[in-house]
């Protein structure tokens, strides 16, 4: 069976018939490769039977970023930095070292699909007065899943805030909890403190807990989750290279929704949905022994509501389990292109946690 592209297709609107084979034979693609050919400005790719419609998904997604650049030559140089040093052997021969890869190496995980008070990436910031609950300390608001960028719910929260903030100097918010009484601020207490401050934020709930009965009206602003979807972007006049991806769940979870992992480049370019676990094992490449639980006490643990032991635990409630994804074919995102991964029907997943890390090469363009 042959699928045909056009060469305005391609990312470059070139191709190189011996990288684009290898590949799709390095891509997540089942069904044999044939052979490859161009003739004028069509490429026919051959293969040994017909692909699946997620197969031809992924097949657009390889010519799509295909950058027509012949392989290196394995007997020439391929330009690698190579640095003598001053020490050398005892024969007086220099000894040298590869330089650093030119780039930034950037590990990015995603927020926890089981916790909606991290989906920063399409939360909605309000502000509104909140409702004394009638013990005169407790304030309740209108929604649940405030945003928590204060209490490590997921990785690298400090940076998010940052990034937030420096992409919109007109509203650095950062994801911040602002609660005010009769326009005044007042001070949150620390995550995992035991003294200080003036309240504690329940943010699955959406309430503000004062340890003094505040007088007068109590006004927040926060961000509340209002959808699931985690975008990985490059940043402005950047491109970004993903090399490697991998999932870590906790043996807890319950998968209550599909999980779709998508191309975006203004449009949806593909998608790969995924309806049952046993459709993401089929694409794990390695999976490592699971990690026990750790930094819990054991009273800790044995805490059965999950949003109040991420409220009082710095640890791990279950043993989680890593698996890795076959990326050989670094994808790289520039311009308006994204990868976008979201429950389908913004639903949380069931259990401690859900996430995906994307290791990551970012580069300046030009």
């Amino acid at each position: 069976m042959n699928y045909d592209y056009n060469i305005e297709d391609f990312l470059y609107q070139k191709v190189d018939l011996n990288r684009l084979t290898q590949e799709i034979q390095r891509s997540a693609i089942t069904v044999a490769l044939d052979y490859c050919s161009t003739v004028g400005d069509v490429c026919s790719i051959f293969f040994k039977a017909t692909l699946s419609f997620d197969e031809v998904a992924l097949l657009d997604l390889v010519v799509s970023e295909h950058s027509g650049e012949a392989l290196p030559d394995p007997t020439e140089d391929d330009g690698t930095p190579v640095i003598s040093l001053k020490a050398r052997q005892s024969d007086g021969v220099p000894k040298v070292a590869l330089a650093s890869r030119e780039g930034w190496e950037w590990v990015i995980g995603t927020h926890n699909f089981c916790d909606p008070c991290t989906w920063f990436g399409d939360s909605i910031r309000v502000e509104e007065a909140l409702t004394d609950s009638g013990d005169g300390l407790t304030y309740t608001s209108e929604r649940p899943y405030w945003i928590d960028m204060v209490s490590g719910r997921m990785h690298n929260d400090d940076l998010w805030v940052q990034i937030q903030r420096d992409l919109n100097p007109s509203d650095p918010h950062g994801y911040q909890v602002v609660v005010k009484v009769d326009g005044v601020v007042q001070q949150m207490r620390e995550p995992f403190e035991t003294s200080g401050g003036d309240y504690t934020v329940n943010f699955a709930e959406g309430t503000v807990t004062f340890f003094d009965a505040p007088s007068g009206v109590v006004t927040a602003t926060y961000n509340y989750a209002a959808g699931s979807t985690f975008y990985v972007r490059p940043f402005p006049g950047t491109s970004l290279f993903i090399e490697a991806t991998w999932c870590v769940t906790t043996n807890d979870v319950v998968m209550t929704d599909t999980l779709e992992y998508s191309v975006w480049d203004g449009t949806k370019l593909m998608a790969a949905n995924f309806k049952r676990a046993g459709q993401i094992l089929v694409e794990v490449q390695s999976v490592q022994p699971p990690y026990t639980a750790k930094g819990a006490t054991t009273g800790e643990k044995q805490i059965e509501d999950m949003d109040e032991f991420r409220r009082v635990s710095r640890g791990m409630k279950y043993d989680r389990q890593v698996a890795s994804f076959r990326c050989a074919v670094a994808k790289q995102l520039s311009g308006s292109r994204e990868v976008r991964v979201k429950t389908l029907h913004d639903r949380p997943m069931v259990g401690e946690n859900v996430t995906l890390t994307f290791s990551c090469i970012e580069k300046r363009e030009g």
